[in-house]
């Protein structure tokens, strides 16, 4: 673990925020490969949540029209900066005959697998959140998502039993960019109203999570716990969310 922050936080606002990434951070960016039961299972539910939007639709249709959605761009991880997902889902539906009356929010409900059962968070990431919690610093989850918005990563974090009062959750799919576009971290300083230097960044990707933070003014910590960890512009590394957790005892 290394630290580079304890000498300079004093000459700047004391830390009021915490801006966590999750995928590579808080669990891992890909569960183990699932079995064929399980997957079989995970396309059930999609199509029984698609199948309660419209219902006339019969089971060819629905496999049609998941398979078309899901390969938008903008549906896809690796898909642009600009991300726009309701242009994306009015293009496919009108495709099928489709109206989204109520916009997009059911339609990615009805995709999103719930990350509870799909991933094991990584050791020490309740313990991290308790530790926001305790100490009430502002909290924000930052993610790049390819169906889950701020709502469906509130249903997995309490699924997870994960509770941090006030704690916002914004994705590329709120925001409409992805990182390391600045909007995601900006919208969130804008949201709970605090400076960018008491600001700390946690996250696994220097392209998306420290070099943003460190362009905007806040603090950073690289998690490596997946990957070895190469050149970084943070403030600290991490191999452990244990040790992101001291660090901001030590910096508090």
């Amino acid at each position: 673990m290394t630290d580079r922050l304890g000498m300079t936080m004093h000459r700047t606002n004391p830390l009021q925020a915490v801006f966590l990434d999750v995928g590579g951070t808080l669990w891992p960016n890909a569960g183990p490969p699932p079995t064929p039961d399980a997957v079989e299972r995970r396309a059930e539910l999609r199509r029984d949540g698609i199948r309660s939007l419209w219902p006339e639709l019969d089971q060819q249709a629905i496999d049609d029209f998941i398979d078309r959605l899901l390969a938008e761009p903008d549906l896809r991880m690796d898909g642009p900066i600009r991300q726009d997902v309701p242009g994306a889902l009015e293009r496919v539906a009108s495709a099928f005959g489709l109206r989204c009356e109520s916009g997009a929010d059911p339609v990615l409900a009805a995709l999103c697998i719930p990350a509870l059962g799909s991933f094991e968070p990584f050791e020490g990431a309740a313990e991290l959140l308790g530790l926001i919690a305790k100490r009430r610093w502002s909290a924000a989850v930052l993610s790049n998502a390819a169906i889950r918005n701020g709502a469906l990563y509130a249903r997995d974090f309490a699924d997870m039993g994960w509770h941090v009062p006030g704690l916002l959750f914004l994705t590329s799919l709120d925001v409409g960019y992805r990182k390391p576009h600045p909007a995601m971290f900006q919208a969130a300083l804008a949201r709970l109203g605090v400076p960018s230097d008491a600001v700390v960044v946690i996250g696994d990707s220097e392209r998306n999570d420290i070099e943003p933070a460190r362009q905007l003014g806040m603090k950073a910590i690289r998690v490596a716990i997946e990957a070895d960890l190469d050149h970084t512009v943070a403030d600290a590394t991490a191999k452990s969310l244990a040790e992101v957790a001291r660090l901001l005892e030590n910096w508090r």
